[in-house]
């Protein structure tokens, strides 16, 4: 998941689907926000929510692509705040009416985000988060770095 693929477009739609404006009060639920919180204090992984609530490839929970998926979440969970934003715009009191995602390429390391509103004349908005993820090329030159780093360590 860290490149523009089938499978990275599908995960898109299907996240942008949860929590869209036909969805996200099931989000807002304090039980289902209570998930986003941090860690310590009860919340759960990305990884598990997205488990848990059928968020993951239709070529299913274990195949290749949905490990990709698993392994891209617990890495969007352990470097960016993420976590936190979710939690932000799921409190009912921000009026946030729906969640848009999209995922750009980046060519450097560690996969980053951004987010923007858009608002509505009712005081309502639209979260707007952008997930900046490496490319594969960049994947793989930070993977050959560090091996090469192991090799010279182990010299």
């Amino acid at each position: 998941m860290y490149f523009n693929t089938a499978a990275t477009t599908e995960m898109n739609a299907k996240v942008n689907n949860a929590f869209n404006a036909d969805s996200i009060d099931y989000w807002k639920k304090p039980g289902m926000r209570a998930l986003f919180g941090p860690l310590a204090q009860g919340g759960a992984t990305l990884s598990s929510i997205a488990g848990q609530n059928g968020i993951y490839p239709g070529a299913g929970y274990g195949s290749t692509v949905g490990k990709k998926w698993f392994k891209w979440l617990d890495d969007l969970d352990t470097t960016t705040a993420v976590r936190a934003c979710f939690h932000k715009h799921l409190d009912r009191s921000n009026k946030c009416v729906e969640m848009y995602f999209t995922v750009v390429p980046k060519a450097s390391m560690p996969i980053s985000i951004t987010e923007s509103k858009i608002s509505n004349p009712d005081g309502t908005y639209s979260a707007v988060i952008t997930i900046a993820t490496p490319t594969a090329a960049v994947v793989r030159a930070a993977i050959k770095k560090r091996m090469s780093a192991r090799k010279k360590g182990k010299s």
